[in-house]
């Protein structure tokens, strides 16, 4: 079927409707780049993000247990504030279980996830041992801060060497997130490239659309003229 012979009404229909087309196709190619990008930022946030303050608060939470552990030793001679401390020491030991196993469920990684698994039994190990000094120390078996101290210098190179997995973790998680923004900046170029290269096509196309018809229509005109020289 030839362009010529159809209505000019027709001929602008097509053309306008390749037009739109065109129009859809690079509304499209947006919005995919868009959504690629909201894809990785969203696995940066609920994912990496969300792992990353998991172990900060491990590392705050270890660091509280050294302190009221700390605080119990020195005022193991006051019993009213060496309860109190035992009390913030429980609660921090209750939190840092509830943080360790929002740290699992966020890891990327297996490496991550047998890590936190070995830093929850170092961590279990400390506390157990820690109660039992609490323990003698409520009923008085020790009486002094320097028995206590030896007490707990028996095992406090467990919780030290959370020190260096926690900041592992920590690091790999950062630089996790690091990789986010070139990965995003790599969206944005090759979603202009398309977008660029099919405006280019759809520019062409208009262009094309139009000569056509207007070729189709100026012709037979032309032809009409030389047939009927009076008709000018």
């Amino acid at each position: 079927m030839k362009l010529s012979n159809l209505k000019i009404s027709t001929r602008l229909a097509i053309g306008f409707s390749l037009l739109v087309l065109g129009a859809l196709l690079l509304a499209s190619t947006g919005w995919f780049g868009i959504q690629r990008q909201s894809q990785v930022a969203t696995v940066a946030v609920d994912r990496d993000v969300q792992f990353l303050r998991a172990v900060s608060s491990i590392r705050a939470r270890v660091q509280m247990l050294r302190r009221y552990e700390k605080d119990m030793l020195l005022n193991i001679e006051r019993p009213e504030k060496l309860k109190e401390y035992k009390g913030k020491w429980d609660d921090s030991r209750k939190r840092l279980e509830e943080l360790l196993a929002q740290g699992r469920a966020t890891a990327v990684t297996a490496e991550e996830t047998t890590r936190l698994e070995s830093l929850g039994k170092s961590l279990s190990q400390y506390g157990s041992e820690m109660v039992k000094v609490e323990d003698a120390m409520m009923s008085g078996a020790v009486v002094s801060a320097e028995q206590a101290y030896h007490k707990v210098e028996e095992f406090r190179q467990v919780v030290r060497d959370t020190e260096s997995v926690t900041q592992d973790l920590f690091d790999g998680a950062n630089k996790r997130i690091e990789t986010v923004k070139p990965a995003l900046a790599g969206i944005a170029h090759d979603v202009l490239l398309v977008l660029a290269i099919v405006a280019a096509v759809v520019v062409l196309l208009a262009v094309v659309i139009a000569v056509l018809i207007t070729r189709s229509i100026i012709r037979p005109v032309s032809e009409a003229v030389q047939v009927w020289p009076g008709a000018t």
